[in-house]
């Protein structure tokens, strides 16, 4: 794997993809390997190669362990593709041999969540978090569930639980910040980011966020710390030249909004 991902990072992701498709005619069998590439062809966006290799995978190994993971990757494809009904039988049969089973519990709350039913994704929701009471995935989708029943205080507590699982991963920061901002807290919205951003100053995604509750309220001192933050950080992205741009027209110096708002198309 380590000889992949290096192919991948000097060739590009199809190099990365042939050599597994190598080591994988060498060794049949490694469903290791099987399971690499079939993550490697949906970010490739081939989704329907690795529904291929999933299928294959249940063939030969049936109701085992990794007949059970190829189910629940087919069922998340199938669920991505919008095909809620074949992904919901495929949870269920992953959860008639494993009812504890995380991925299939939380794959089937996200497909009800998904038909607006968040009073049967809860208890499937509850069940894996007594599982994997670190699981971000399940404590964001609860927080969706909470928040369709309008308890947002539930809501936010989920929230606030998948951020110290996982404090370097920005998802629960972006949910909860965009939770805080729907309910009129644009002030705690803007601290929950400020917080992540003190961990990971160049996040592109954080910091557009914050640009827009600045730009929402207009704030112009804070969004004019955030253009020059994001300059200095990452010069290569356009969302610093737009902010930048945008405060320049506010103070009528049209001219020099002009070159800024330029250099982020160019970006």
């Amino acid at each position: 794997m380590m000889l992949v991902a290096w192919a991948a990072q000097e060739h590009g992701r199809e190099a990365g993809i042939q050599k597994l498709k190598e080591l994988i005619a060498a060794n049949p069998q490694d469903d290791a390997l099987q399971f690499a590439l079939g993550e490697r062809l949906i970010d490739a966006g081939r989704p329907d190669e690795a529904k291929e290799i999933y299928h294959a995978i249940i063939t030969r190994d049936g109701v085992g362990t990794e007949g059970l993971k190829a189910r629940n990757l087919l069922a998340a494809v199938l669920f991505a593709q919008e095909h809620g009904d074949e992904a919901a039988e495929l949870a269920n049969a992953v959860l008639a041999e494993d009812a504890r089973n995380v991925s299939a519990l939380t794959l089937r709350a996200a497909i009800e969540l998904s038909r607006n039913n968040p009073d049967k994704a809860i208890p499937d929701l509850r069940d894996a978090l007594q599982n994997a009471p670190n699981s971000t995935r399940a404590l964001r989708l609860l927080a969706s569930a909470h928040e369709l029943r309008d308890e947002l205080p539930l809501a936010q507590d989920a929230l606030e639980k998948a951020i110290d699982a996982a404090p370097a991963e920005p998802a629960a920061y972006l949910d909860l910040a965009q939770l805080l901002a729907r309910s009129g807290d644009m002030r705690g919205a803007s601290s929950v980011l400020e917080g992540f951003l003190a961990r990971a100053p160049d996040n592109a995604e954080v910091q557009s966020q914050l640009a827009k509750i600045q730009l929402s309220q207009q704030d112009w001192s804070a969004m004019e710390k955030t253009a020059q933050r994001i300059l200095e950080a990452r010069p290569d992205h356009p969302l610093g030249y737009y902010l930048k741009g945008l405060l320049l027209q506010r103070e009528g110096k049209l001219k020099e909004s002009i070159v800024q708002l330029k250099l982020a198309v160019e970006k």
